[in-house]
């Protein structure tokens, strides 16, 4: 499971990333990342989000020098919930959209803003 802080300017993802067994012992591993929420509907500052969410992802779910195919698997399944639920807790439509079409991560953003309206 991935729980995430946020502050107000600016927005501070915590990957604790949850996985299977076979994934070793990434049960308390995370990463930080920072940027600025203020003009992500911007097209190249969308994609440098999203390339920071996929960049920490990949750190913190890899298994360094594991050639297992399990293991592999494991670590992508990890890297792509990670990214889901980043994606889904940030809730920027062109994030969103994104995610969509470079990783096939669908989120439903109104889901998140009735969420934010209780």
């Amino acid at each position: 499971m991935t729980r995430f802080a946020s502050a107000s300017a600016m927005l501070v993802l915590g990957l604790v990333l949850s996985t299977a067994a076979v994934a070793q012992d990434r049960q308390d591993d995370q990463a930080t990342v920072r940027f600025r929420t203020a003009g992500l509907t911007d097209a190249r500052r969308a994609q440098t989000a999203l390339d920071r969410l996929a960049a920490a992802a990949h750190r913190v779910c890899a298994s360094e020098g594991v050639d297992d195919p399990m293991t592999q698997n494991a670590d992508r399944a990890c890297e792509r919930q990670s990214m889901a639920d980043a994606v889904a807790q940030l809730n920027e439509p062109a994030v969103s959209e994104l995610a969509a079409r470079e990783y096939n991560i669908h989120t439903d953003t109104r889901l998140a803003e009735a969420d934010a309206s209780r």
